[in-house]
């Protein structure tokens, strides 16, 4: 907690180079405005940007390594260095400054993609997914067929439609993928058109082990050569599409005889109570945090891999 890392990227065109940013953007905290550096696979760190040269508090939410420089992600908005050192504001066209993940196409790299996070409670909409064609000097919104509630004045985040982590096909600049974080709008969606038009992906009844909540998106990634095959982790559950998000499937747990079910070696969920039954010996039940009461009657034999 005293230095968490909001992102690590590794430099593709030297493996052993690795950028972290500090801070904590999920809870919004714990920045620091820095950026480190290694060059010798993480044996050594030294901070890159000069002090004082991003705000002071900044959460560096995202790092993209460009043909040009750096361009990173922060809740104060978008800045871009041709050395790490010195950073320069690349907001132009944004409409709301608190940006959380980047991508753009190893093919086209003038494209990225920026979203942004969306006041909560707040009316007008003022999040979504932001491109940029000329290298991040411009930017402009593409949202169309995105959900955009707003609870309005409620200031839970969750309650307004968020758009968090994004993907991008290295070798098709209009083919992207977009996360939605809040409960309201929890799932997955599609671009083929460089995000002037979006599809929703995942349908209800949605397989996700013995896991139950909604596909709230924490993390994504696409695979490097295969465009459709994609995988979106959640707080708790792991999910895959190979075609493109046409169907998905959970790779965390795996379903055992009579209701039973075995987990895969990822166990994140919170145990807070256990309670043996008075007569049965190899009769537990177990409180699971957000996932409902359980009960095994071979002394939890089938929870072990």
């Amino acid at each position: 907690y005293s230095a968490p890392v909001a992102c690590l990227v590794l430099d593709p065109r030297a493996p052993d180079t690795l950028y972290a940013g500090l801070g904590n953007p999920r809870e919004h905290r714990g920045g620091q405005g820095a950026i480190y550096r290694t060059t010798d696979g993480g044996e050594h760190w030294q901070r890159l940007n000069a002090p004082g040269s991003l705000p002071a508090d900044a959460v560096v939410s995202d790092l993209l390594i460009r043909p040009d420089g750096l361009l990173i992600a922060t809740q104060y908005g978008l800045f871009r260095s041709p050395d790490g050192v010195a950073w320069t504001a690349s907001n132009a066209g944004l409409t709301h400054l608190a940006t959380r993940y980047l991508a753009s196409p190893a093919a086209r790299p003038e494209v990225i993609y920026a979203t942004v996070e969306a006041s909560p409670g707040v009316e007008p909409w003022d999040g979504g997914v932001y491109r940029s064609d000329d290298g991040g000097e411009h930017w402009r919104p593409v949202v169309n067929g995105l959900p955009r509630n707003v609870r309005r004045g409620n200031k839970e985040l969750y309650l307004t439609c968020q758009y968090d982590r994004v993907v991008v096909d290295p070798r098709d600049a209009e083919h992207i993928y977009v996360g939605g974080k809040a409960w309201v709008n929890a799932g997955m969606y599609v671009s083929r058109d460089g995000g002037a038009h979006w599809k929703r992906l995942m349908a209800a009844p949605l397989d996700q082990g013995y896991i139950k909540w909604g596909p709230s998106v924490e993390s994504l990634a696409m695979h490097p050569t295969d465009a459709n095959r994609v995988l979106l982790g959640t707080s708790g559950s792991v999910l895959e599409t190979l075609d493109g998000g046409a169907t998905w499937h959970q790779l965390h747990t795996r379903p055992g005889a009579d209701g039973a079910w075995t987990g895969t070696g990822l166990e994140v969920t919170c145990v807070h109570t256990v309670a043996p039954h008075p007569t049965r010996a190899d009769t537990w039940l177990v409180g699971y945090m957000d996932i409902a009461l359980w009960r095994t009657e071979d002394a939890g034999a089938w929870r072990c891999p």
